[in-house]
Formats: structure tokens, C-alpha cells, sequence
């Protein structure tokens, strides 16, 4: 299961975006190994253009799986260390497409 970041889903969605990024995720959404949370969503709203309807956005994420959001992270999402969890060693590992 890939969750996959707003950045990338820009890319997806536009005619002009990356034809790498669009030729690696549509077999994915195809197998339902995709995943998108109501923030990632939210972003996506916000940037529509203008003669675009939020049900067609909508419509188009209809295959892939929304990860529901617990709303007590919140609570605990500005203090990991307190939440029980350790910080992160290390630098942070991100997952990209290759150009």
C-alpha cells in the first residue's frame, strides 16, 4: 500500500504533469495499492481550477482508499516523545519517483 503525497497526485492529475509519475502510479491505482487521507484531498480541493467541479475530483478518487484519520493524533502529533513514540534517528527516508 503506497501513500501517495499531494505533490504526486498534482502530477496525476494534470495533462501537463509528469508522464513518469502517471505511467508508475495508474497500474497502482489500477491494484488498489493506493492510499490518500482527507488532508491530502483537502489540498487537492483547494487548488482546482476554477471551471473545475469538487465532485469530478472526487469521482476521480473513487478506486483509491481513503486512510481514515484518527483525531486524537492531534493531541499527541506535536510531542511524539510524550505520545510514548521516539524521535527519529537519522535522516528522513522519502519515497520518489525517479526522473
Amino acid at each position: 500500500m503506497y501513500l501517495v503525497d499531494t505533490s504526486i497526485w498534482i502530477h496525476a492529475l494534470r495533462p501537463s504533469g509528469s508522464s513518469a509519475i502517471q505511467s508508475r502510479l495508474k497500474p497502482l491505482i489500477a491494484d488498489g495499492q493506493t492510499v490518500v487521507t482527507e488532508w491530502i484531498l483537502l489540498e487537492l480541493m483547494t487548488g482546482l481550477p476554477k471551471n473545475q467541479e469538487p465532485d469530478a475530483l472526487l469521482h476521480w478518487f473513487a478506486p483509491v482508499t481513503r486512510m481514515p484519520f484518527d483525531p486524537r493524533w492531534w493531541s499527541t502529533a506535536w510531542n511524539p516523545v510524550s505520545a510514548g513514540s521516539p524521535p527519529p534517528s537519522g535522516p528522513p527516508q522519502y519515497a520518489t519517483t525517479p526522473s
